[in-house]
């Protein structure tokens, strides 16, 4: 139940890192500012793919918007 918590926290569980690399690159460039047209074009993916990115890593997050999003790679420095 910890690790759940934590995870809903946007913590790392025990098992492992909260995001993978992937994640995390999108989270930093978002914190820096950039569009998900933005993001796409540094990943090289769609807007769209970005969007669905995204949507994984709030729901691993627990974080519902794109500011919390940019904050919590702040304190976390993801950034």
């Amino acid at each position: 139940m910890r690790e759940y918590s934590a995870g809903r926290r946007g913590e790392a569980s025990a098992s492992g890192p909260l995001l993978n690399s992937r994640e995390m690159e999108i989270v930093r460039l978002l914190s820096h500012g950039l569009t998900d047209v933005e993001i796409g074009a540094q990943v090289s993916y769609s807007p769209r793919t970005v969007q669905n990115h995204l949507t994984n890593i709030r729901d691993k997050t627990g974080l519902p918007r794109r500011s919390e999003l940019a904050r919590w790679a702040a304190q976390h420095a993801v950034a």
